[in-house]
């Protein structure tokens, strides 16, 4: 109930790993809140103004321990309304004797829904009066001198701490919170990495102290996390390398290589098939994988193998320029920006996935081949059908969007990929939708 007043990057960034992990399981809003409410403070409190995550905020203000944070009743009664003060009081025991030197922290005493219960309101009622209450208090409480605050930035404890946000980030989906990251990470790539060597501990322009073990080990597993929270969110993974895939599978490498490096080493003879051949023995035969790894690899694997078996009326079999459309037209009839896209497909013609090449003015978008067949071939697809949306309604082709399908179908026919179409979505109505057939159009190729 009563905790120690002073705040530790360290604990705050591993709690925000181990929430996002618990979330992982299944929703769940208290661990929801810990999650931003830990974010919020670590971006405002405790994140220099140049990135790097400071050390600790302490206990004391005015030399009293936890004075900023306890409260007085009669000061919590001035500051809501009733309403919200009834919420409050029932929630963290406001009715109850003092629970810290005469006066209160504010620690839950009881379940949500049974405050919500005894006060018989509604919970969305309820959760507005918590809201409100907590920003007048809040606001309040700013008035107040605050704590002093470590301003040393160190290497280990901003790795958990980059570690924690990148991972809670992508769990709840904000990207503020992996940027706040990445500031973290080039802070102390700028600023604490000399001849390549990192130091433990950075203050007022200075990095002192060659870093030790915990340093490197806790700076790389927060920069392979924020590697994968940006890569994911920026390109999605079909932007990745199978190496980079892999590599964020293992997560680490070996004191012989990067976990890229060793990626590269695995899939080196066979590829994909030949480490779905391979046996735990065999996996485990390569330094750097142990048999956490080697069934880390087996699991990713197995779930390809089961993707493949599903149903195949969950992946969309294009037989005609109409079934393109259909596919299509709910993805990119809305858009208000013209974009560029390329669907992948296999040998059947289903579809494997959607690339996005380009987003331009309206009938303006520029694709360079490169950037057009990179998805195909990497993902080794036979077939491609181009396909743009024109947001001003009008599906007709323009010269250029018949220059670009024959640009595309002799580069295709040199990389072995067959262009079968390339459609023009108009903006408006999916069912049915209105599109063009640059094929059934008249343009040869």
């Amino acid at each position: 109930m009563i905790p120690h007043f002073e705040k530790m990057l360290y604990d705050n960034g591993s709690l925000l790993a181990l929430y996002s992990d618990a979330l992982g399981l299944g929703s769940d809003v208290l661990f929801a809140d810990a999650v931003r409410e830990t974010a919020g403070w670590m971006m405002r409190e405790m994140q220099h103004p140049e990135g790097g995550y400071f050390a600790a905020q302490d206990a004391d203000s005015e030399g009293v321990e936890g004075k900023f944070y306890v409260w007085r009743r009669d000061a919590v009664k001035r500051t809501l309304t009733e309403d919200e003060y009834l919420v409050v009081e029932t929630l963290y025991g406001l009715d109850k004797p003092a629970n810290f030197e005469g006066k209160w922290n504010l620690h839950r005493r009881d379940a949500w829904r049974s405050v919500v219960e005894r006060l018989y309101l509604e919970e969305d009622q309820a959760a507005t009066l918590l809201a409100s209450a907590k920003a007048k208090l809040f606001a309040e409480r700013a008035k107040r001198p605050p704590p002093g605050k470590d301003e040393k930035v160190l290497a280990a404890w901003n790795g958990l701490a980059i570690h924690g946000m990148a991972k809670a980030g992508t769990r709840l989906g904000e990207p503020s919170w992996i940027d706040s990251a990445a500031r973290a990470a080039d802070f102390i790539r700028t600023r604490m990495i000399e001849d390549g060597r990192l130091f433990a501990t950075w203050k007022e322009g200075s990095a002192k102290y060659p870093g030790y073990l915990d340093d490197y080990a806790n700076m790389l597993h927060g920069v392979l996390s924020l590697l994968s929270a940006q890569w994911l969110a920026e390109d999605g993974a079909q932007a990745l390398s199978e190496a980079e895939l892999l590599a964020i599978i293992l997560r680490v490498g070996s004191d012989r290589g990067s976990a890229v490096e060793l990626a590269q080493k695995l899939l080196a003879k066979g590829g994909l098939a030949g480490l779905e051949a391979a046996t735990m023995d065999e996996l485990c035969a390569y330094h750097g994988v142990g048999r956490a790894k080697a069934v880390q690899i087996k699991a990713a694997l197995e779930l390809g193998r089961r993707l493949q078996l599903e149903p195949v009326d969950s992946r969309p079999e294009i037989r005609s320029p109409a079934d393109a459309a259909e596919f299509l037209a709910p993805r990119m009839a809305a858009l208000p920006r013209e974009t560029f896209q390329v669907v992948l497909l296999d040998g059947r013609h289903r579809v494997m996935d959607l690339s996005k090449i380009a987003e331009g003015r309206v009938n303006t978008v520029g694709a360079s081949m490169a950037d057009v067949f990179r998805d195909a071939v990497r993902r080794e697809c036979p077939a491609v059908i181009l396909a743009h949306n024109h947001p001003s309604g009008d599906p007709s082709p323009s010269d250029d969007d018949a220059k670009l399908t024959r640009t595309a179908a002799e580069a295709g026919k040199l990389l072995g990929v067959e262009v079968l179409d390339h459609l023009v979505i108009a903006r408006g109505p999916t069912n049915p939708p209105k599109f063009v057939s640059l094929r059934e159009h008249g343009i040869e190729w």
